[in-house]
């Protein structure tokens, strides 16, 4: 019986997420019109790896994101690899309406793009900092030396 109910419950939830939204009153005067700029559907296929954002300001800056591999390994002083590791991550940089991705900032939105950019990055890097890598590659070398004494592989 309670599966039953489960399931009747379930159903519900699906069909009032799926029925329309009510049409509503016309808007007010004071209500705000946003144009949001018409985009190209995604094809149904695999992501590229990057993303572009344009800021709407004076100095049209665009924010492009894409994602960057970090490989690392660590080897114990006979060669044997001990522990090897990979990331992808998102790394955001800032260009300028001609192409050129902004490296100094020549006005107060180039540099606060910049701030932006280098506090998206800079979350990521402290994320793959944190990771324990090198404690993994302590016990790996533990464990290595504790085979070899033991006669392991």
């Amino acid at each position: 019986m309670k599966r039953m109910i489960a399931l009747l419950l379930l159903l519900c939830m699906l069909t009032a997420c799926a029925a329309p939204v009510p049409e509503t009153e016309e808007p007010t005067a004071a209500s705000q019109e946003i144009a949001v700029p018409e985009q190209k559907q995604p094809d149904s296929g695999t992501m590229t790896g990057a993303a572009t954002f344009t800021q709407a300001a004076s100095e049209p800056l665009t924010y492009t994101v894409v994602l960057k591999t970090l490989e690392d390994s660590a080897a114990a002083a006979d060669g044997t690899t001990l522990a090897v590791r990979s990331y992808e991550l998102p790394e955001m940089t800032v260009t300028l309406p001609d192409g050129t991705v902004l490296t100094e900032a020549a006005s107060p939105a180039e540099t606060a793009a910049l701030e932006r950019a280098e506090a998206f990055n800079s979350r990521f890097r402290d994320w793959a900092g944190a990771d324990g890598f090198d404690e993994v590659t302590a016990w790996a070398e533990e464990e290595l030396a504790f085979r070899t004494e033991s006669g392991g592989n």
